[in-house]
C-alpha cells in the first residue's frame, strides 16, 4: 500500500468513526435524554481534559524520536509503558475520587460502573501515549481497526443493553470503559514484539521525551480546555446545568460535523507547506483560507436554514432547545475553520508557539466571557463566549500570518470562481 493509498485508507476510516460516533449519540439522546446525556457529557469532557494533561505529548513525541532521532523503537514502546503503568493508576485513583465524592456536580453514579469506567480511562490514557508508535511506521491498517473498536463496541453494548431495557448513564460509562479496555488490549498485542521488560527504565530518554512532548502538546491541551471550559462552568452555575450541557452538546456535535473538511485537510495543506518558499506560500495559504471561507459560508446558511430539522431528526423533539445556541454556533463554523488552516500554517513554518500565545489569550476571553454570559443567557450565552474566542484566535492568527508571510488579508475574503478551481483541482492531484 503506497502513501496516497494510505492517506485514503485513512480518510475512509475517520469518516466511518464519524458516522459511528453519531449514530451513539443519536441512540443516547433518544434513550438517556437531555439530562443523561449531560451527565454523560460532564463525565466524558473531564475525563478528556485529564488525560490530556497527563499525556504531556509523549506519544507524539515518540514518533519524532524514533523517525528522526533513530532511537529503537523496542526502547520507546516498554520505557513509555513503564512510565505510564504508574501515570494510568494515577489517572483512575484520581478520577474515581472526583465521580465518588463530588456527587452534587456529577451525579448519581454507582460504584461499580465508576470503577469500570475509571479503569477503562487509564486503559484510554495508555492508549494514547503507545498509540502513536504505530504512525512512526505508518500501520495504518491496525491504526482504522483500532479507532473503529472502540466506537464499535461502545455502540453494540447499547444496543444490546437497550434490547434488555436496563440501559442508564450506569451502563452506558460501564460500556465506554469496556470499550477502552478492549482497545488497549488489542494495540497491546500489536505491539507485543516491541516489549523488552528486561532493559532498564530510561530516565534521560524520558526527560527528552518529556520536554519535547511539552511543546507539542501545550497547544493542544489549551485547545481542549477551550472547548469543555464552558461546560464546566453551565454545570457550576446553572440550575438545571445537566439539561443544559446536555442541549448544548448537542448543538456543538452538529457544528462540528461541519469541520470535517478542514481538520481532513489541514495536515495535508500542512505537509504541503513546510517546503515552499515564502513567495509560494502566501498565495497557497491565501487561496485556502478564500475556498474554506465561501465553504464554510454556505455550511453556516445551511444549519441556520436547517438547524431545527437536523436537531429533530438526529435527537428527537425534546434536544429542540438547542435550536438557537446551534445558530450561534453556525458563524463559528466559517471562524474555525480557518483557524485550522492557519495553526497549519505556523506549524509548516516551523513557529507553533504563536499558536500557543494566541489560544493562551483565547482560553481566558472564552473563560472569563462564558461566567458572565451563562449567569445571564444560559446555553446561548456559552455559544456566545465559544464564538468570542474563535473569533479571537481568526483574528489574531491572520494578523501574525500578515506579519511572518506577508498574507494579504483581502485575498481571503474576495470571492474568486477562478481560484476556487484551481484550488479544487491541486487538491485532486496531490
Amino acid at each position: 500500500m503506497n502513501f496516497t493509498q494510505k492517506g485514503i485508507f485513512s480518510l475512509f476510516g475517520k469518516f466511518l468513526g464519524a458516522i459511528l460516533a453519531l449514530l451513539i449519540s443519536m441512540v443516547l439522546a433518544r434513550v438517556i435524554g437531555v439530562n443523561g446525556i449531560g451527565q454523560y457529557q460532564l463525565v466524558i469532557s473531564t475525563q478528556v481534559v485529564v488525560i490530556t494533561i497527563l499525556a504531556m505529548g509523549f506519544g507524539n513525541a515518540s514518533i519524532y524520536f524514533i523517525n528522526s532521532k533513530k532511537i529503537d523503537k523496542k526502547l520507546v514502546v516498554t520505557t513509555l509503558f513503564k512510565l505510564f503503568s504508574f501515570i494510568s493508576l494515577f489517572l483512575a485513583i484520581i478520577l474515581g475520587f472526583c465521580l465518588v465524592y463530588f456527587v452534587d456536580y456529577f451525579g448519581e453514579l454507582s460504584k461499580s460502573s465508576i470503577f469500570i469506567f475509571v479503569i477503562g480511562s487509564a486503559s484510554l490514557l495508555m492508549y494514547n501515549i503507545l498509540m502513536p508508535t504505530l504512525y512512526a511506521s505508518l500501520e495504518v491498517v491496525k491504526l482504522q481497526v483500532l479507532s473503529l473498536i472502540s466506537n464499535t463496541v461502545v455502540l453494540i453494548g447499547i444496543g444490546f443493553t437497550y434490547l434488555f431495557s436496563v440501559l442508564d448513564i450506569n451502563g452506558i460509562i460501564s460500556i465506554v470503559g469496556l470499550g477502552n479496555v478492549l482497545v488497549l488490549s488489542i494495540l497491546l498485542y500489536y505491539l507485543r514484539n516491541y516489549f523488552e521488560f528486561s532493559k532498564k527504565f530510561e530516565t534521560s530518554l524520558m526527560r527528552k521525551l518529556f520536554l519535547y512532548g511539552i511543546k507539542i502538546s501545550a497547544t493542544n491541551l489549551v485547545f481542549v480546555l477551550s472547548s469543555n471550559i464552558v461546560i464546566f462552568v453551565m454545570k457550576y452555575l446553572l440550575e438545571d446545568g445537566f439539561k443544559a450541557v446536555g442541549l448544548f452538546s448537542r448543538a456543538t456535535a452538529i457544528a462540528n460535523m461541519f469541520l470535517i473538511i478542514p481538520a481532513t485537510l489541514g495536515p495535508l495543506f500542512y505537509s504541503k507547506w513546510a517546503g515552499y518558499s515564502q513567495e509560494s506560500l502566501h498565495k497557497n495559504v491565501e487561496k485556502t483560507l478564500n475556498l474554506m471561507f465561501l465553504l464554510t459560508i454556505f455550511c453556516a446558511f445551511f444549519i441556520l436554514l436547517f438547524g431545527e430539522k437536523i436537531l429533530i431528526i438526529l435527537y428527537g423533539q425534546e434536544f429542540i432547545g438547542a435550536k438557537v445556541s446551534l445558530n450561534i454556533l453556525s458563524i463559528s463554523v466559517i471562524f474555525s475553520s480557518l483557524t485550522i488552516i492557519l495553526t497549519n500554517v505556523f506549524s509548516g513554518i516551523g513557529k507553533p508557539l504563536i499558536t500557543f500565545k494566541v489560544f493562551i489569550v483565547s482560553l481566558l476571553l472564552t473563560t472569563l466571557s462564558s461566567l458572565f454570559l451563562i449567569n445571564y443567557f444560559g446555553i446561548e450565552g456559552a455559544a456566545i463566549s465559544i464564538l468570542l474566542g474563535i473569533m479571537y484566535n481568526t483574528v489574531a492568527l491572520i494578523y501574525f500570518c500578515k506579519k511572518e508571510i506577508n498574507l494579504k488579508i483581502i485575498n481571503i475574503f474576495y470571492i474568486d470562481k477562478n481560484q476556487i478551481k484551481k484550488i479544487v483541482l491541486d487538491l485532486k492531484s496531490k
